[in-house]
């Protein structure tokens, strides 16, 4: 056997788009979305499809030093120049903290029984993954389903057929030994996990979360920092004067022959994902 061998390229007709076959054991093994500051890296195995999330805009803050004097451009220069390490660490004495970005953690969405990863499909055209499963569960039979990034705020949606509903876990970086040891060493308290989510709390900056939410046919996550959200009661020369409730009768609407049917919440959900949210 030659081991010198180079495995010929994969080439892709412009039509075509990358499929990656499950089992995905690695987070860096699957197809990947994203725009300037969230990322998502999707793997799994088996019935469980796993959703790496990471952001650009999420970092402890803890550590570092002041720009200081002898910083310049000139002195840098000049001690790269001259391969000067003694030079370099003399311009840029070691720290005991730097800032440090963060990981977040993932999600994972375990499928009914019945149901098996089969492939992972990147439309690199309109920006979404297609997963299609192999198997059966009740009236359902190899179905498939969409993830979508919105470009704008980095939210996920997971588009799903009718009568699939996967069990979702989100899981904190903190359940990695490896993140877990050097979060601990910054100083991080262990998070918490809801059944919605999690928080992750920094020694000096505002929390960091992971968030999801279900509605029929799809499924909506986030990450960011803990809001700060400030209520205020109502002003008391506005007391009675607003509207606290608002609710449409059809019934003159009908009455005038507006026939149309009104679209389930379910179809509305699945199209805003589908032919809109995946175009932008």
């Amino acid at each position: 056997m030659n081991n010198s061998a180079k495995a010929a390229p994969v080439r892709l007709a412009k039509t075509d788009f990358p499929v990656w076959h499950f089992p995905l054991s690695r987070p860096h093994t699957g197809p990947l979305l994203g725009n300037s500051s969230t990322g998502l890296m999707l793997w799994g195995e088996g019935s469980v499809l796993k959703l790496t999330f990471g952001s650009t805009t999420l970092w402890d803050h803890d550590g570092g030093a002041e720009w200081r004097e002898g910083q310049s451009y000139g002195a840098i220069r000049r001690a790269l120049e001259a391969k000067d390490e003694a030079a370099i660490k003399s311009i840029f004495p070691p720290t005991a903290k730097t800032p440090q970005l963060l990981p977040v953690g993932r999600l994972e969405l375990t499928l009914p029984e019945g149901l098996a990863l089969d492939t992972a499909r990147l439309d690199t055209r309109a920006a979404f993954v297609e997963v299609r499963t192999r198997g059966r569960a009740g009236r359902l039979s190899n179905p498939s389903f969409r993830i979508v990034l919105d470009r704008a705020t980095g939210a996920v949606a997971v588009a799903l057929p009718a009568g699939l509903k996967p069990a979702v876990r989100a899981v904190p970086a903190w359940e990695n030994p490896i993140a877990r040891e050097q979060l601990e060493g910054r100083g991080f308290a262990p998070p918490t996990v809801e059944p919605d989510g999690f928080a992750q709390p920094l020694p000096h900056d505002p929390a960091v979360g992971l968030a999801f939410v279900r509605a029929p046919r799809a499924l909506f996550a986030a990450v960011g920092r803990e809001p700060c959200v400030e209520f205020i009661d109502m002003p008391e020369k506005l007391k009675g004067k607003y509207q606290y409730h608002t609710e449409a009768e059809m019934g003159k609407l009908r009455a005038a022959g507006c026939d149309v049917p009104f679209r389930p919440l379910e179809d509305a959900v699945r199209d805003y994902v589908e032919t809109h949210l995946s175009r932008f």
